[in-house]
């Protein structure tokens, strides 16, 4: 290098700043996502993300329709074993239900039952009082007592008390207690009640006292 090569201050300042600034052209003047290693950012939209949701509700609310619509099928055999049990339960209440009425009704009965055996010495009382009034001369008193003792007999026939069967009816030994037997000329097949000393009673079929009676055979 000679020197009339020796650049001047101009030259050099100019050289100088062509080497700090590089040229237009080596300046990229694509954007290029790829060299940055960046990948593309999607835009949110509204409008499709709202359509998206209302068809994932719809079909969250078919499904669950068609769950609750569907049938559960049960095993054959359990559904047997359950339809046998509530059988079973269903006659085991009928029965305890028809237990109860009639243990009920049965002590309704034992109870009106006793009512009606110490009665008895009542009626029999009544009956001495009606047979000393009908004796007497006093026909009011005869009508009172023949009126009271009418009066009690039918409140206690319509409880279920009945008199045993008397005069003119068949002797039976289950109902009736003979004292007395008379013979007959006529042929008779069973003995007959031909008199009641002492009335006998029964409750709803119930012997509550043997009638005392006389018999001809």
């Amino acid at each position: 290098m000679s020197l009339n090569d020796t650049p001047t201050p101009d030259e050099a300042e100019v050289g100088a700043s062509a080497q700090a600034d590089p040229p237009v052209d080596a300046q990229p003047t694509d954007y290029d996502d790829t060299e940055r290693g960046d990948e593309p950012v999607a835009v949110p939209n509204p409008e499709v993300e709202s359509v998206v949701s209302d068809e994932s509700e719809v079909t969250a609310e078919e499904a669950a329709e068609e769950a609750h619509s569907e049938p559960v099928d049960a095993p054959e055999a359990e559904v047997a074993e359950l339809r046998d049990q509530l059988i079973r339960a269903r006659a085991d209440y009928d029965n305890l239900n028809k237990r109860r009425v009639r243990e009920v009704a049965e002590a309704r009965d034992r109870g009106a039952a006793a009512l009606a055996a110490n009665l008895v010495d009542v009626l029999d009382s009544f009956e001495m009082a009606l047979a000393a009034a009908e004796q007497s001369n006093d026909e009011q008193m005869a009508k009172g007592v023949q009126l009271v003792h009418n009066q009690l007999l039918n409140a206690l026939k319509q409880s279920g008390l009945e008199a045993v069967p008397g005069v003119g009816s068949t002797f039976d030994p289950n109902i009736h207690e003979a004292v007395h037997a008379e013979e007959d000329d006529q042929d008779r097949e069973v003995p007959e009640v031909i008199d009641v000393l002492r009335t006998g009673w029964m409750y709803k079929g119930q012997l509550l006292r043997a009638a005392t009676v006389r018999v001809i055979n």
